[in-house]
């Protein structure tokens, strides 16, 4: 059965989106830069902190695909890290 995506808004450098995790962890990212590869493919570059009951914890930079970041994060409001 085919899922249909929910549309969401462009990504912007500056932009926070999130994604739950087990145990009450939150994994919030912020777009640091937006382009493209060598085969036109574009690509997110994103700091990461893991949001926990006890205590946030940076997580470091991480690159996807755009169409991978999409897939996986949500728009969210930004929590202070």
């Amino acid at each position: 059965m085919l899922r249909k995506r929910r549309p969401q808004p462009e990504v912007t450098v500056g932009s926070i989106y999130r994604r739950d995790h087990h145990f009450n962890v939150i994994e919030q990212v912020e777009v640091v830069s937006i382009e493209s590869d060598d085969a036109g493919i574009p690509h997110v570059c994103f700091d990461v902190t893991h949001l926990r009951p006890y205590g946030n914890e940076k997580q470091g930079t991480r690159v996807l695909a755009m169409a991978t970041f999409s897939e996986r994060y949500q728009m969210g409001d930004s929590v202070p890290a």
